[in-house]
């Protein structure tokens, strides 16, 4: 914005971006666009914290650690500079929006609401979203038996419940629709098989550690917890607000399964559609970046973007950064080498046929608890250097996500 260009600062939102807008513009000569915004007019109460997410795409506990230092993960060489005074301000902000969805205050603003609504038209009428609903002292149905009176839940039902909070973030309308579908199913009292693709997988994601590989058997136990299934149908209709991206099937050997590109899964689901699996039958844990799926002959790939020092050591540290939209570099475990039977694995990946899928995340935990992996879908060998790890080029056969690819390479640096 051209000094002619500066005066005093219109009360009108409307006019300021527009006036923003013209500062924005492109011209010969200028790198760079300075806003001084000296006045904030808002009320004690108002909710900064949710202005600085939008602005930034930050989660509150993001948001926090990043204020001291000018928001360093925003994209290209744009900050955010708050004076002292404006910094306080937007920390107690930042408390306040967490007081203020308690599990008590929640319950609440139910019953001012009369008769108790549907999940989604609770979120609709108070303005609430998922992650204030799903923490860790509570569930949607947590929250409806406060506000009504009735006994909370307990033991292994209220250990269930808790697992619906990270099926807040099921984002492809699939997913959605057949995880209702099973729910439905289990609450009909259904027969329901491995063969089921869709049940498979919400089952063992609800079931890791199976007392028995007799799959009815499990879904017989958990038909006991009604509830759990209730609030289920309820969450996959509210989580239709979750989709942004367009989640289309896999390529080739895999497109049978049910998984999507640009989706977001737990890595427990993610290994149950590949069938990762003891020889009993019952789903396998790991928790290692890589998993190689026998049954599907595929590698998959879980990549955390940005490697916090505080969680990750200098020897898994390693530097997974997007190239461009289908080109991305990853560095194998610090074991492997070129010559080891993996190492082979993934080098001769093309010739061999194996399929190979990478899973990224930002970080390992979001505003509530573990993050979800957006699946990127297939990838195939470009290029290798160096040893222990190996520094490996894969291309994605469908480019990733445009904010995706923003916030990885920010990250990832």
């Amino acid at each position: 914005m051209t000094p002619d260009e500066l005066t005093e600062m219109p009360t009108s939102s409307t006019v300021f971006i527009q006036q923003l807008g013209r500062g924005l513009r492109r011209s010969p000569g200028k790198a760079v666009l300075i806003v001084l915004d000296f006045v904030g007019q808002h009320r004690a109460d108002f909710n900064l914290a949710g202005r600085f997410h939008a602005m930034t795409g930050l989660s509150r506990r993001r948001l926090k650690s990043d204020l001291d230092v000018g928001f360093p993960s925003l994209p290209g060489a744009s900050r955010i500079v708050l004076d002292e005074v404006s910094r306080e301000e937007v920390l107690q902000s930042i408390k306040m929006a967490v007081n203020a969805n308690t599990k008590n205050a929640l319950a609440k603003d139910l019953s001012s609401l009369g008769e108790v609504p549907k999940l989604a038209e609770f979120l609709d009428e108070t303005n609430h979203d998922l992650d204030d609903v799903y923490r860790t002292d509570r569930s949607w149905t947590t929250i409806v038996t406060v506000a009504t009176g009735q006994p909370e839940p307990e033991g292994e039902e209220k250990k269930l419940l808790k697992k619906l909070q990270r099926l807040r973030t099921v984002d492809d309308l699939d997913r959605i629709r057949e995880y209702a579908r099973v729910a439905e199913a289990i609450l009909a009292g259904d027969a329901l098989t491995r063969d089921d693709l869709w049940a498979s997988m919400l089952v063992d994601y609800l079931v890791p550690s199976q007392t028995t590989p007799d799959f009815a058997h499990t879904v017989t136990e958990l038909a006991a917890f009604p509830r759990l299934f209730e609030e289920l149908i309820q969450l996959m209709e509210a989580a239709t607000r979750n989709v942004h991206h367009v989640p289309l099937p896999l390529d080739g050997n895999l497109a049978d399964l049910p998984l999507r590109s640009h989706a977001s899964y737990s890595r427990e689901e993610l290994l149950s559609a590949l069938d990762w699996r003891g020889k009993d039958g019952r789903p396998r844990e790991s928790r290692e970046g890589v998993a190689w799926s026998e049954a599907h002959q595929t590698d998959i790939f879980f990549i955390n973007l940005h490697k916090d020092e505080a969680i990750f050591s200098p020897s898994t540290r390693y530097r997974d950064v997007p190239v461009s939209p289908t080109l991305f570099d990853w560095e194998s475990q610090s074991g492997t080498s070129q010559l080891s039977k993996t190492g082979r694995r993934y080098l001769s990946q093309r010739e061999i046929g194996t399929d190979v899928l990478l899973a990224v995340r930002n970080s390992p935990k979001d505003d509530v608890t573990t993050a979800p992996f957006m699946l990127l879908g297939n990838a195939d060998y470009v290029s290798h250097s160096g040893e222990r790890p190996i520094k490996i080029r894969w291309q994605l056969r469908r480019p990733m996500p445009a904010d995706v690819l923003v916030q990885a390479s920010v990250l990832g640096i």
